[in-house]
């Protein structure tokens, strides 16, 4: 164990940062997909010389003051060199300094994504549709985020991005499918999207059965935002006069099996 680590955990409750980028009532930190940091993941980082001389790990977060109020992020080298070492298991992506896991998918957040897939695939083709795989936003603060969107759709050829992934200038679409993610997505993910200027950016809600429709970035904020509900059509702005109605793209909600009456 790393002598470096200086673990403190005060009677009264720490001092909370919002993200620069969050809304008052959201933060990253409280998010159920975020993957907490443990003492052996901050051990490895201090020995690896990512930490500062001291630090605080405080429930999954690393801080370098007691008050827990200078939040450390963490790195895609951090992030990555984690996975390397099995300290990081399955799928993840890094957003704003904080890894959030893409495990555990439910069915209906499956089937969405695959209807949602293979409709852009047929209308834009499936060389240029990716789905699950990181794109790579190009921000000051590009160090500490890897988003990795459920569907992205680039107007260049997914293979031919071989030494990185596609950037916001070539992105024509990107899509979220939301269940537990979904303040997330409408917070963070969608600042961040208009942040890079992504030009649309879907939320497949498979709650609401709704599909919300970010258009427009400006000044780090959609300047667009339309709901469309189950019964109303669809389109993309790459494929404008190509429809589908949003019914057709959620995925039912999952009903109770039909129990064995049989002896």
């Amino acid at each position: 164990m790393s002598s470096l680590l200086a673990e403190i955990t005060p009677d009264t409750p720490p001092v909370s940062s919002h993200l620069d980028n969050a809304e008052p009532e959201y933060d990253l930190l409280s998010a159920p997909e975020r993957v907490p940091i443990t003492r052996k993941m901050a051990c490895f980082l201090a020995d690896n010389g990512f930490l500062p001389g001291r630090y605080t790990l405080h429930e999954g977060t690393l801080y370098t003051d007691s008050r827990h109020i200078e939040r450390i992020s963490i790195t895609r080298k951090m992030a990555y060199d984690l996975m390397d070492t099995n300290l990081i298991a399955g799928r993840w992506e890094l957003i704003e300094g904080v890894i959030l896991s893409k495990m555990g998918q439910k069915r209906p957040h499956a089937n969405t994504l695959i209807r949602i897939s293979n409709w852009l695939e047929d209308i834009c083709g499936n060389k240029y549709v990716q789905s699950q795989l990181p794109i790579d936003i190009t921000l000051a603060d590009d160090e500490t985020t890897e988003p990795e969107p459920d569907v992205a759709v680039s107007i260049q050829r997914i293979q031919d991005y071989e030494d990185g992934h596609p950037i916001p200038e070539h992105l024509l679409l990107v899509v979220e499918v939301a269940d537990t993610t979904l303040r997330t997505d409408k917070v963070t993910k969608a600042k961040l999207y208009a942040r890079a200027g992504i030009v649309e950016y879907w939320i497949a809600d498979t709650n609401s059965r709704t599909i919300t429709v970010h258009r427009e970035p400006q000044n780090g904020k959609y300047q667009s935002v339309t709901n469309f509900a189950a019964e109303e059509e669809i389109s993309c702005l790459a494929k404008p006069n190509e429809f589908k109605k949003v019914d057709e793209l959620i995925a039912p909600m999952m009903t109770e099996m039909p129990q064995n009456t049989e002896q």
